[in-house]
């Protein structure tokens, strides 16, 4: 759309520096795999719903802590039920604490159908993810594959890929996460340019 002026492409950043994001907090090491969603989301969005339908059905240990609703909410959105022991929902927290729930976790996950509604936004809870230390499992839309990759992702061409097999790949697979990916500073020469 905007092939015609100068235009630069930049991702919601952030500050590494402000004090939110130096929590020093690491998850300690076991065998449970332990996922994070953070979010709000709506049948229309997210496919959290696929999300807690994996995890139920998991064949290794695995964890998954659901920030933005209540489980009640959940059942409201979704129109499906929970009553495991592996999902925990923690509904609407504070921003700090939520930093402090990713960086205690393995992975990130956020799978969203391809449509308008996402294709127009770029998803936060990638951005504070990465900005973490913490990688994400997701699905491909908006653009964030230009961001995302085998160091710091797990990402499917589709949700339809989403199973067990990538809740097993998470546990086995390594990841160095460049956690400075998302910090402003990396944009400073970018934005000088289109500027001048």
């Amino acid at each position: 759309y905007y092939k015609k002026v100068n235009t630069v492409k930049i991702p919601p950043l952030i500050d590494l520096d402000e004090e939110k994001w130096k929590i020093d907090e690491k998850k300690s090491p076991d065998k449970i795999l332990e996922l994070i969603y953070a979010g709000s989301p709506s049948a229309q969005k997210e496919r959290l719903d696929l999300i807690v339908e994996t995890v139920q059905r998991s064949e290794i240990p695995v964890k998954l802590i659901v920030v933005g609703i209540t489980l009640e909410e959940y059942k409201s959105i979704y129109g499906k039920s929970y009553s495991g022991g592996n999902i925990e929902f923690l509904g609407r927290i504070e921003h700090r604490e939520v930093i402090r729930k990713i960086k205690l976790s393995d992975w990130m996950i956020v799978l969203r159908d391809k449509n308008k509604i996402v294709t127009a936004g770029f998803p936060t809870k990638v951005v504070e993810s990465i900005s973490c230390g913490i990688p994400v499992i997701a699905n491909r839309f908006s653009n964030i594959d230009e961001f995302l990759d085998d160091n710091n992702s797990i990402l499917m061409n589709n949700i339809a890929e989403f199973d067990s097999n990538i809740l097993i790949k998470a546990s086995n697979k390594k990841v160095d996460v460049d956690d400075e990916l998302f910090d402003y500073r990396k944009y400073i020469d970018v934005m000088q340019k289109l500027i001048e």
